[in-house]
């Protein structure tokens, strides 16, 4: 069936030939105006170098011959143009002509068609290059250094070391700090790395520090700025399904909307989050108005407090709120305070030191270096 098509495609095509051909030879006004065309778009440089060539003169061979190369090129419109002249011609010495002057038409449409056609291809091979370019970028053979889990380690470590991978399962960049709306009950002294340095200087011109407070709630947009500035290779959404041990270090399977792939690497550093028995929430007060709870944070706004619940058993973040508002409903109530906003997940406050496991991935908790910044220059200083 697809040789019979493939006939049927072909004879069409020398047939269409063929006619334009006999539709040419057999009508002299078209012949005519065409031919007038044609000269001034092509001809003259024919005629240009066949002269130069008998006559021995090289402007007229070198005008000649590199009009005609540019003619090659594809997507050059000389024939669209050819057809509008002879067009031109034709309504002005034989303007009741209506038939060669369809026939004139259909070809300057058909040309012009088969020119949009090929303006389409170029844009989709060069969308195609890039898209290839993109994913050979991301399916590089070797990291040096892989990391599971975002946050200000990972991008402090990945801003003083080259080559290094970022593999975070959520949308958050920073899942540790904004992800748990941590609060912080201290003001924050300056950071001596370059890069840590950097990011508390990029903190400040955005408002986001202010008066040594920061702003939990906007730590996810900041980091995301800085990121973009800094460019660490970070896949987002992404999750790994697997880490296996190799004689020159480590193949990691992650998961994500592009599919199922493996990358290689040195290293495997391990940031991401286990579950807890504490939650976060962020609640807005009356003017005036004091909570009278436990735990309770100064937050970056006036009239918003940052609220640390502790459980004694392990449950999720559906489970706690419910319990938390079967406790405390009515204390909030009678404070006029409102719970805006809690953490995505359960948080573990035991906050292990970096280890070593057995094989040879280090496990770094970063909530317990206690500030983002902390956490961003022991991720840039990070051997």
């Amino acid at each position: 069936m697809k040789f019979v098509s493939f006939v049927k495609f072909v004879a069409k095509k020398i047939w269409k030939f063929t006619k334009t051909i006999i539709i040419m030879l057999l009508n002299p006004k078209f012949l005519l105006c065409f031919g007038m065309g044609w000269i001034i778009t092509n001809g003259w440089s024919y005629i240009l170098l066949g002269v130069g060539m008998w006559l021995g003169i090289d402007w007229m061979i070198f005008v000649a011959s590199g009009y005609l190369a540019l003619l090659w090129v594809p997507g050059t419109p000389e024939k669209v143009i050819t057809f509008v002249l002879a067009i031109f011609f034709l309504k002005l010495f034989f303007p009741n002509d209506e038939k060669t002057l369809g026939v004139l038409k259909e070809m300057l449409a058909s040309e012009k068609l088969k020119n949009a056609k090929e303006k389409i291809n170029k844009k989709k091979q060069k969308l195609v290059k890039k898209y290839k370019k993109r994913v050979n970028e991301r399916r590089r053979v070797m990291y040096e250094t892989v990391i599971l889990g975002s946050g200000y380690f990972s991008v402090g470590y990945a801003y003083a070391h080259q080559n290094t991978l970022i593999i975070e399962e959520t949308q958050l960049a920073d899942p540790h700090f904004f992800g748990t709306l941590e609060g912080f009950d201290a003001d924050f002294v300056k950071p001596t790395s370059q890069g840590a340095a950097e990011l508390y200087g990029s903190f400040e011109k955005d408002g986001v520090l202010k008066e040594g407070r920061l702003a939990v709630n906007e730590l996810e947009p900041a980091l995301c700025r800085f990121i973009k500035n800094t460019q660490p290779e970070i896949l987002l959404g992404s999750f790994c399904t697997e880490v296996k041990k190799t004689q020159k270090g480590y193949n990691v399977t992650l998961c994500n909307n592009e599919g199922i792939r493996v990358v290689s690497t040195r290293r495997v550093i391990d940031t991401r989050q286990r579950e807890g028995k504490k939650i976060n929430l962020l609640l807005a007060l009356k003017d005036g108005q004091s909570p009278r709870l436990d735990n309770v944070l100064p937050s970056f706004y006036e009239g918003q407090k940052i609220w640390k619940v502790y459980f004694e058993d392990e449950c999720d973040v559906n489970e706690a709120k419910s319990r938390i508002l079967d406790v405390y409903g009515d204390r909030l109530r009678e404070c006029g305070a409102r719970i805006i906003a809690t953490s995505y997940r359960m948080i573990d406050d035991s906050n292990p030191e970096p280890c070593e496991d057995a094989q040879g991935i280090w496990k770094v908790c970063e909530r317990r270096f206690g500030n983002p910044f902390a956490a961003f220059e022991k991720g840039e200083l990070w051997k």
